[in-house]
């Protein structure tokens, strides 16, 4: 049970590490899209509150995406909140004990921390054998793979929201150039 655990743990943080590299990808282009604003001599011609219009909308995408990068996202009661509320309607993946957003899914407790959480994931293994359960190793594997799991819901989470309000921006940016 224990190389399950450990297979399920590998997994899951394949999925954080794909999803971390998403967000870095986004914030590359709000990074070139403010490196290419700031770089058109028009735009220092500009008054100042139409300066202040351009790059509002900039920023707030890049703190959007900044916030992904934020350490102990699973700490955020609100957010955390949110992320489960939003998920939590997905039937597709009901009862999966090994797919990430399944496991925050099934093993969040509002309000509670991780430890309830743990006790959620341990009694979706729950078999004849209590003494496996027993060991500190696969309690520990368990409650990495519930924070794990939380902290890359949350990134997903926010991706979504980074990346419709990006496209937001960009048809806005060509609406603009049509109408100009």
């Amino acid at each position: 049970m224990l190389e399950e655990l450990q297979k399920i743990y590998t997994d899951v943080s394949e999925w954080l590490k794909f999803i971390e590299t998403k967000h870095a990808a986004v914030f590359a282009v709000w990074t070139a899209m403010l490196i290419a604003v700031l770089s058109i001599d028009a735009f220092w011609d500009l008054e100042l509150y139409k300066m202040i219009l351009i790059l509002i909308p900039l920023f707030v995408g890049i703190i959007i995406n900044l916030l992904a990068f934020m350490p102990f996202l699973n700490r955020w009661t609100c957010l955390k909140e949110h992320c489960y509320k939003i998920y939590d309607n997905n039937q597709s993946m009901c009862n999966n004990r090994v797919f990430y957003q399944s496991i925050f899914v099934q093993t969040y407790v509002s309000g509670q921390g991780t430890d309830a959480a743990v006790v959620k994931y341990k009694n979706l293994f729950q078999s004849s054998s209590d003494s496996f359960w027993q060991e500190v190793l696969a309690e520990d594997y368990m409650r990495q793979i519930v924070e794990v799991s939380t902290v890359a819901t949350i990134k997903v989470y926010l991706f979504g929201i980074s990346v419709k309000y990006l496209f937001g921006i960009l048809v806005l940016i060509m609406a603009g150039l049509i109408i100009a």
